[in-house]
């Protein structure tokens, strides 16, 4: 791609639309002048007089394309990256052991799942969850995209671990009771990345097997009717967190 007016200059939106067909068009190259030019609107701040919804609609569908670490990559070129990703995502792509983790996952993700939501996490797994958040609310990012990558970071950070405290903590914060159909798709996610999964797959199963009818009525018997709720909350959270620790204990 070649710039041909003055035009080009004068939306900065263009830099991250020539950056996306290049994840679309796997044949696409851009003239070096046209990324000079690029350059210059990034460094002059021109990318931030676009509104962040504006340049989540250009990341979202940069994600879905059939290359979408080209987007990337062009960005990266382009000194652009911290314009549209945490810091931290520009961080760990400059660090050659943690930018060849990121391709490896996107390149294995992008074979088995087309779906937004896997592939920005994949992205962004490496990255704090805390720091997601304050991004993705500051971007405009879907909430839930926002909340499955932050999940999928929260993962990465217990899955090896194997704490049942934190284990616990993961599940709770990720909602297993009402949302199991969820937390399947991130242990099939990882299995794609060559994961092994068995043990967690094993305790959501053993873990949405405890009735919690039962619970409830037997703390009912022997509780004070103000503090049941409260009752029944510890009582789950002590056989969930018994049932962990057994498991891993096997």
């Amino acid at each position: 791609l070649r710039h041909v007016s003055k035009a080009f200059l004068e939306d900065p939106l263009r830099v991250l639309r020539v950056a996306r067909f290049a994840a679309r068009f796997g044949d696409f190259h851009i003239a070096p002048e046209t990324l000079l030019h690029m350059r210059r609107m990034v460094e002059a701040l021109e990318l931030e007089t676009l509104s962040r919804e504006r340049i989540w609609q250009e990341l979202s569908r940069a994600m879905e394309e059939t290359e979408p670490l080209r987007f990337i990559e062009t960005l990266n070129h382009c000194n652009a990256l911290s314009d549209v990703l945490p810091a931290s995502f520009e961080k760990q792509w400059h660090q050659e052991a943690a930018q060849e983790r990121i391709r490896q996952a996107m390149q294995l993700i992008d074979r088995v799942s087309p779906r937004l939501n896997q592939r920005m996490a994949c992205l962004l797994r490496f990255i704090s969850s805390t720091e997601i958040q304050e991004w993705a609310k500051g971007s405009k990012w879907p909430n839930e995209i926002t909340d499955y990558c932050q999940i999928v970071a929260d993962f990465e950070v217990v899955h090896t671990k194997l704490i049942a405290k934190d284990m616990l903590a993961f599940f709770n914060r990720a909602d297993l009771w009402r949302k199991p159909n969820r937390i399947s798709e991130l242990l099939t996610l990882y299995e794609a990345l060559g994961v092994d999964t068995a043990i967690w797959v094993t305790l959501v199963n053993q873990l949405m097997g405890i009735d919690a009818g039962q619970i409830a009525a037997s703390v009912s018997q022997r509780s004070n009717v103000n503090e049941l709720g409260k009752a029944i909350h510890a009582e789950l959270e002590k056989a969930r967190l018994l049932l962990i620790q057994e498991t891993l204990s096997q």
